[in-house]
């Protein structure tokens, strides 16, 4: 979790975890990196206006499953209603409850606009972040290639 990317962790209930990747398919996402021996999965869900990166852990059990979300500070603002459609997918067809791991913050439901209004805020201040930092780039890129451009490039001072 470093500055270039907002982070969000979903748990389904144990009951659904098994939908996770039905919904993944149902929304585009196109598995990124299939490593037979990993116990994680890498999918990605780009257009012309975002780019999402996901990690999907089942390794030992449903009631550990785990769907890591990502998403580049430097996308498009159209980014925002990709992942609003994700998340209200995610929590209605699998339930459980989504984490900012920035934040700290856990919702079960975003169907209220206060909701979702205090995480889209939160990835708002982080890009706020982010730019005074390392410019207004915008671009639908993963998270990958912000991070090591971030790595390599020193950033300006705040």
């Amino acid at each position: 979790m470093g500055l270039e990317s907002a982070n969000y962790s979903f748990v389904p209930r144990a009951d659904a975890a098994t939908r996770v990747l039905e919904v993944l398919a149902n929304i585009g996402a196109c598995e990124k990196r299939p490593e037979e021996l990993s116990k994680f999965r890498y999918f990605v869900l780009s257009g012309s206006d975002h780019w999402i990166d996901f990690q999907w852990n089942f390794e030992f059990t449903e009631k550990l499953a785990s769907l890591s979300i990502r998403v580049a500070l430097c996308n498009p603002d159209k980014v925002e209603n990709r992942l609003k459609e994700i998340i209200q997918i995610l929590l209605v067809d699998c339930g459980g409850e989504i984490l900012d791991k920035d934040s700290k913050k856990s919702y079960h439901s975003i169907e209220s606009s206060s909701d979702w209004s205090q995480l889209w805020n939160d990835y708002v201040n982080r890009r706020t972040a982010f730019r005074k930092w390392f410019g207004d780039y915008v671009a639908p890129i993963s998270g990958d290639v912000v991070f090591e451009f971030a790595r390599n490039v020193k950033p300006k001072a705040p």
